[in-house]
């Protein structure tokens, strides 16, 4: 019974979810990245969550007693954290860089112009309804992406171009999920790293306009403006916690919009940060 819920959960808060997008809920002039309703379920689970684990206590071979939720304190659930340690990680990945003589990039990846259910009007805050949406729901472009990406190791891999770094996926304002990846390798792969991302990128949907110049976007990292991490520093902190920051992109307030953020990230299941290459933890 304790698995069925558990699935009926999830189906019923993927459906909601869904149908709040299809009506036009989700989008920066109404609900930004995900709905209203699926923001107070996620704040009523966590709840839930804080209360279980308050409430159940553990004891270590010492016989010291400590509760789930002092236990959980000390561990990447918090958000302080989670951000310091994936920060330590990619501050990591830059060392050995600079150590090799590699470079890096800062790539974007933005779904398909179909998978959108909102346009925003150059120049303005205005949104107009995508004549091209097919349906797609965040999930479903989330899933899209992770082909890409798969495809994109794959052939590096044979063509023997070593990358490494991070990858987070982000939510767009209407809740589609859009890629920032910071890499590293060899100067002399980066334009075949680059040309190959892209070249995956645009299996899917590539006549559309656009497509070509705004798929993908590469921005060599100059080590002279700033370091590769304090570049990446403010997209970690938007998607965990809102740690210095004021507002979003869309003028949101930076830390209402990371519980958002939350919100849709649980809701469709979307895993946000993930290493690419180098040992596990």
């Amino acid at each position: 019974p304790l698995w069925w819920r558990r699935k009926l959960r999830d189906v019923h808060a993927k459906n909601v979810e869904g149908a709040s997008i299809a009506l036009g809920y989700v989008n920066r002039a109404r609900d930004c990245y995900v709905s209203n309703e699926s923001v107070y379920r996620r704040a009523q689970q966590n709840e839930r969550n804080a209360e279980a684990l308050a409430a159940t206590q553990m004891m270590n071979e010492d016989g010291e007693i400590y509760t789930l939720a002092e236990l959980a304190a000390k561990g990447t659930a918090n958000k302080a954290i989670r951000r310091a340690e994936l920060m330590t990680r990619i501050a990591g990945f830059e060392r050995i860089a600079l150590d090799l003589g590699h470079v890096g990039l800062f790539v974007t990846m933005t779904a398909p112009s179909r998978m959108h259910k909102w346009s925003t009007l150059r120049g303005n805050d205005r949104v107009i309804e995508n004549r091209k949406y097919d349906g797609t729901t965040p999930k479903e472009a989330q899933r899209t992406k992770k082909k890409t990406g798969a495809r994109s190791r794959a052939e590096l891999a044979r063509r023997q171009i070593q990358q490494y770094g991070f990858r987070i996926a982000e939510a767009n304002h209407d809740g589609t999920p859009h890629w920032h990846l910071l890499l590293f390798c060899a100067a002399t792969h980066a334009t075949d790293l680059q040309a190959v991302i892209k070249r995956q990128a645009l299996k899917d949907s590539p006549d559309e306009a656009g497509a070509e110049q705004h798929r993908c976007d590469f921005r060599m990292i100059d080590a002279g403006k700033g370091s590769a991490a304090g570049y990446i520093a403010k997209y970690v902190a938007k998607n965990i916690d809102g740690y210095k920051l004021d507002k979003d992109l869309f003028n949101n307030d930076a830390i209402q919009s990371s519980h958002r953020i939350e919100a849709w990230a649980s809701t469709w299941g979307i895993r946000q940060f993930q290493q690419i290459g180098g040992p596990p933890v």
